[in-house]
């Protein structure tokens, strides 16, 4: 199904979400969590000081994640002692543990156990050694890199700057220790973090030395920093992420690698992960509170363990008039057999701009857009790329029912954007484990 509606003078009809201002960036993050469920944030090449800074913390502190990630390049320019606390502790101070630096108070310390996990980062060395961040940080293993396991997930931080005395590449000790950790943890998720990605379209490009066998080792998901960007890649059969945009600048894309499905560098943000026996879910949110990308992992089975389709590529659907220029809704009647309204869902699409997906009038996905209510004026927060990327998620089939189902997608143009709205989109039942509603 391909879609392209030139914007015609049309009469403007009710937009059920209409009329009120976009709610706080907290709005899709309470601050109550099940007691099962562990909400972690992750940033990256963040440590400058700056007012980009500030608000990617302020937004992490909304969200009362149980602990912070980073991906290095904590303490620019060059990870020196006497920049490291008005780079870190300044604006993360309560989170570390033990604190000694100059900002906060023993009362901003809820607990003594530390809540920080720093990746070392190339400006992390760039003074020869990473002296200064080994004595700010208390930390797990020899420090450099290390494991820790918080509920159903494991992380594995790793040092992939060519300094590691241990090595960085796929036949180094580093590698072989990270190798067996991985083999031997029972964690429903495995994420590897580090500075130097494996992929990535940015200027920085391709790694070869961080390109081990994560896949085959059990990683869920490989985050890195280094390019000033978020990007989104599947390689190899799972989630490769870049989160660079933690506060320092911001860099363009350069060769589009084969693989990359989401791709942001308009604004800073942070990365959100939860975490519950059955889903990890992954969410890019700006400092302003927009959703960049949201990405559902199952317990079991990949994005790409396609069943049964629900909606094909030769679905007929129906435009609505359009509630603005910038603004397009179409709507699609599937039927579904009782085996089809449990489980998984796997949707891929295919769209210009942002877009909002319902199920019989549930929201199910979000992705490039406001978070909170939106009006007749939203725009998308960013043009998508050209050509327009194929995006994968997975998402609970619990508002799917037997008999016939409703699916309406919202799509929202970016500003600048001349071209009319178009989409293509898919829904298969997923062979994988169900998600939570």
């Amino acid at each position: 199904m391909l879609l392209g509606v030139l914007c015609a003078s049309l009469s403007l009809v009710t937009f059920s979400c209409a009329t009120a201002q976009p709610d706080p960036p907290t709005s899709h993050f309470p601050n109550a969590l099940p007691t099962n469920v562990v909400r972690m944030a992750v940033i990256g090449d963040f440590g400058s000081g700056s007012e980009a800074e500030l608000s990617v913390a302020n937004l992490i502190k909304s969200w009362n994640p149980d602990f912070i990630l980073t991906l290095g390049d904590n303490n620019y320019p060059d990870g020196k002692a006497d920049t490291i606390d008005q780079n870190i502790g300044m604006f993360y101070s309560e989170y570390i543990s033990p604190y000694t630096g100059a900002y906060g108070t023993t009362t901003d310390q809820p607990t003594s156990e530390n809540r920080f996990f720093p990746a070392l980062g190339n400006h992390d060395w760039r003074t020869g050694n990473c002296d200064a961040y080994l004595d700010y940080f208390t930390l797990p293993g020899n420090e450099r890199y290390y494991e820790i396991r918080r509920g159903p997930v494991a992380i594995f931080v790793i040092d992939s700057d060519a300094h590691e005395p241990d090595g960085n590449t796929p036949d180094s000790a580093q590698a072989e220790w990270l190798r067996g950790r991985m083999e031997a943890s029972d964690a429903t998720y495995k994420l590897v973090t580090m500075h130097h990605p494996p992929y990535s379209s940015g200027p920085h490009g391709v790694n070869v030395s961080s390109q081990w066998p994560f896949a085959e080792w059990g990683a869920d998901v490989v985050l890195g920093g280094h390019d000033h960007i978020y990007e989104r890649l599947v390689i190899k059969g799972i989630p490769y992420i870049v989160n660079g945009i933690g506060g320092s600048w911001l860099y363009d894309f350069e060769q589009i690698l084969d693989g990359s499905q989401v791709r942001f560098n308009s604004s800073f943000g942070a990365l959100m992960i939860e975490a519950s026996e059955s889903t990890l879910t992954l969410q890019m949110v700006t400092a302003d509170g927009g959703i960049v990308d949201t990405l559902n992992i199952p317990a079991a089975g990949l994005l790409s363990d396609k069943g049964a389709a629900l909606i094909d590529s030769n679905a007929e659907w129906t435009e609505q008039a359009q509630p603005s220029p910038s603004h397009l809704r179409v709507n699609h009647t599937f039927h579904a057999d009782s085996t089809q309204a449990t489980g998984n869902l796997i949707g891929e699409i295919s769209a210009t701009d942002g877009f909002i997906i319902s199920i019989n009038e549930n929201e199910v996905w979000r992705q490039n857009l406001p978070s909170g209510t939106l009006n007749e004026q939203t725009r998308a927060l960013a043009p998508t790329p050209s050509p327009t990327p194929m995006v994968q998620n997975s998402f609970s089939a619990s508002h799917v029912i037997e008999g016939e189902n409703s699916v309406t997608i919202d799509l929202f143009t970016a500003e600048g954007r001349t071209t009319p709205p178009s989409v293509e989109f898919e829904l298969f039942q997923s062979q994988a484990l169900p998600l939570e509603p």
